[in-house]
């Protein structure tokens, strides 16, 4: 049985990765990530979660910047919450970041999508799968 499934790391910005038992989809961004990135990103989410049940989302943005406005965040990120019925959302990331957890805040209320952020991976996981 398959435990983790993962995009193509050495092509992109965002790397997609699933865990189907555990109802989890990471965003692991990387580098300098552009709007292209991120509707990559969807697109790679979309096929790595069909027919699955996915209920916990974790963004981890520690290692890249935004390469976008970000408003152009939210077309690809409401896409991925409302196709995946995501109940959880964890943001990893630096301080400094509270731009692109406000957005990601706006973007999860109407949805009824917990969020929280935190500085480590492992903290993450915790609440998501906890």
């Amino acid at each position: 049985m398959l435990k983790f499934l993962q995009s193509r790391p050495d092509k992109d910005a965002i790397d997609v990765r699933l865990e189907p038992d555990a109802g989890l989809i990471s965003f692991v961004c990387s580098g300098v990530v552009t709007q292209a990135d991120l509707a990559h990103a969807q697109t790679e989410a979309d096929r790595l979660a069909a027919g699955r049940s996915v209920r916990s989302m974790m963004i981890d943005a520690r290692h890249s910047s935004p390469g976008y406005p970000i408003e152009q965040l939210a077309e690809p990120m409401s896409a991925v919450l409302e196709d995946l019925r995501i109940k959880r959302c964890a943001f990893v990331s630096t301080r400094g970041r509270d731009e692109i957890l406000a957005m990601i805040e706006t973007l999860t209320f109407p949805l009824a999508v917990r969020v929280r952020a935190f500085d480590t991976d492992a903290e993450a996981r915790r609440w998501l799968l906890g």
